[in-house]
């Protein structure tokens, strides 16, 4: 970018007070909020295991599970509409990510393996960041398979689906089945939705103000009334039975309210993000590389080799403990955002690319 572009860049976005919301055809609210849930991803793997320190760190534990996954699902939910209108595409984006899956699971189990000395490796049930990764492609086919079908008739199915999953303790982490069925109404909503027309709607004047006020009252039950919300934490996970919450009979229900007051809060949270191009929003473009790396290299490497321990054990686990992590999830998103850590991923995807482009070519001489 010349530096006149950059003048005309920032000219542009003083003289509409902020609000360029497109610029080359990005909506870059998008990238914005992805950025933000990126961060929360990162935050919440990094205190996971240490988040019962600090009274602060298990409340925001449970502000970000809440729905941080369920908010990804569904804007990979509004952006994935091209691919499912094409089955070449298709086939690639879901060869791409069953094998970024296995990778993260085959090099999280080589760098455990690497300490631990244990030599089984263990596939398509960890619950580390690849059961993400692996739904993603189940979400894509089963989508494009389903795409005739009447969006609100199944809507209303992948809701009963969700709820009535909890009820079976043999849908658990195997073939990460569980979260995949649970989330799956978040991505297809997203599918089903207009990205303009969401951003569009969330950003009138009326929403924004009951979006602050929702998103303040829901931070001010998880730090305030964090033992209430602790109660149903098992929905938050997506993988855990309705047997472990205090009325497992009513599991359902609680689902069932839980995905109506997620949908809400996704929402609101779009009403708050900034609509222009921010200084961090090329993070929101980097969220695939960074999701894919941060806890390989970093929180699986660190609690490993016992960092974290011995950094808290010499801090303590006070308020200078709970400011570190804060820092270093932000560190770690910086550094999985670099370049660097894109190529890797690109070579896959080329690799996906050229794979389809063969069965493609054998297709028509055959």
């Amino acid at each position: 970018m010349t530096l006149y572009d950059r003048f005309y860049r920032i000219i542009t976005v003083f003289i509409t007070n902020g609000r360029e919301i497109l610029l080359k055809n990005r909506i870059y609210v998008y990238d914005n909020l992805k950025c933000l849930l990126i961060f929360l991803v990162v935050t919440g793997h990094f205190i996971q295991k240490d988040r019962m320190d600090t009274h602060f760190l298990h409340s925001l534990s449970i502000f970000i599970y809440a729905f941080h996954m369920p908010a990804f699902a569904f804007v990979s939910g509004l952006f994935s509409k091209h691919a499912t209108s094409d089955s070449k595409t298709l086939r690639e984006r879901i060869l791409y990510f069953i094998i970024l899956s296995l990778l993260c699971d085959l090099l999280a189990q080589l760098i455990g393996m690497c300490w631990s000395k244990k030599g089984i490796v263990k596939i398509f049930g960890r619950s580390n960041v690849s059961w993400y990764l692996f739904s993603m492609a189940l979400w894509y086919g089963a989508t494009f398979l389903l795409r005739e079908v009447n969006g609100g008739f199944l809507f209303l199915v992948l809701l009963m689906l969700g709820c009535f999953a909890g009820y079976d303790k043999r849908i658990n982490d195997f073939f990460h089945l569980s979260r995949t069925i649970v989330f799956y109404p978040f991505f297809y909503l997203g599918w089903r939705m207009d990205p303009q027309e969401w951003a569009r709607q969330a950003k009138k004047p009326l929403c924004r103000a009951v979006a602050l006020i929702s998103v303040l009252f829901f931070a001010w039950l998880c730090f305030a009334r964090t033992g209430a919300m602790e109660a149903v934490w098992p929905l938050f996970s997506g993988r855990r039975a309705y047997h472990k919450l205090f009325f497992p009979l009513y599991g359902g229900i609680y689902r069932l309210g839980y995905y109506a007051a997620i949908t809400f809060l996704i929402f609101c949270l779009t009403a708050l993000t900034p609509q222009g191009r921010l200084p961090v929003s090329w993070i929101g473009e980097r969220t695939l590389q960074i999701y894919f790396f941060h806890d390989l290299l970093f929180i699986y490497f660190l609690r490993n080799i016992h960092f974290m321990d011995r950094l808290r054990a010499a801090v303590g686990a006070g308020k200078l403990w709970q400011i570190l992590c804060i820092c270093a999830s932000a560190l770690i998103l910086l550094i999985c955002s670099l370049k660097p850590f894109a190529y890797p991923l690109k070579m896959i995807q080329r690799l996906c690319k050229s794979r389809g482009n063969k069965e493609k070519d054998g297709a028509a001489a055959g």
